[in-house]
């Protein structure tokens, strides 16, 4: 039975794929000869065996010297732990961020990085009528936002210098086009450990972020507090704030 319901925009190449990693998952720990993949899934034998050699070089899938089993490789549980560590951030911070929503009023993002951008993992949404909403699973330019800023300014070395070597896109005329005026932002957010959005993705839209730490020291996720400008708060409610922000996050990083 094919474990791919509907395969109709799918690459085809990329469903078989699939179906040989799901026989795998399915005969562990046991695993499959290549020629019992073959007679499994009824597919072409010399196109299964090419799949099978590029799984195997990607580190998808192993094979065993003794009984030429294949199994599951260690990149499918790099994968898995990187998927169980975003499921306990998200279960970790709920709390967190669900208190740090209801002191401030505001709307609440946990965001992390995907590469030249960052995604919105969870958000806890203001209950005022007029607030700023946001959607799980939205992406922004990791150049412009407190929280983009804030992963930005953890990202190695070699990323930085990629991005900034490239034309930084204008989103309003308070964003950071400028690479040395950048540079020096991402040094101060590393050096006072928080970032503020001044309307610099989207007008009419501020935040400020810190940033969330793993056990060995690493900014894996950013926590912001998302506001509208036209409800500016005041310098006691932003400093409270911050205060309060960062005892969200150092709260986060303690219990990862």
């Amino acid at each position: 039975m094919k474990c791919v319901k509907n395969t109709t925009q799918v690459v085809p190449a990329v469903a078989r794929m699939h179906e040989i990693l799901w026989h795998l998952h399915l005969s562990a720990p046991d695993g499959k000869t290549a020629g019992e993949l073959c007679a499994a899934l009824r597919y072409p034998r010399s196109s299964t065996y090419r799949l099978i050699r590029s799984l195997k070089d990607l580190g998808y899938v192993s094979e065993s010297p003794v009984d030429r089993k294949l199994r599951l490789g260690p990149v499918i549980l790099d994968i898995a732990r990187a998927a169980f560590r975003m499921s306990d951030l998200v279960s970790t911070a709920k709390p967190h961020l669900k208190r740090l929503g209801e002191i401030t009023g505001q709307t609440v993002k946990l965001s992390v990085e995907r590469g030249t951008e960052v995604e919105v993992l969870d958000c806890v949404q203001s209950r005022n009528p007029f607030h700023l909403a946001v959607s799980i699973g939205a992406r922004f330019p990791i150049t412009a936002g407190a929280a983009s800023k804030v992963l930005f300014a953890y990202q190695p070395e070699e990323l930085v210098r990629r991005i900034l070597s490239r034309e930084l896109p204008r989103y309003t005329e308070n964003t950071i086009c400028d690479p040395d005026e950048m540079r020096d932002r991402l040094l101060e957010i590393r050096r006072e450990g928080f970032a503020v959005d001044n309307e610099e993705h989207a007008a009419g839209v501020r935040a400020i972020a810190a940033p969330v730490f793993d056990s060995i020291g690493r900014c894996i996720a950013a926590v912001s507090i998302a506001y509208l400008s036209a409800s500016e708060p005041t310098s006691a409610d932003l400093e409270t704030w911050r205060i309060q922000l960062k005892r969200c996050t150092e709260s986060i990083t303690r219990e990862l």
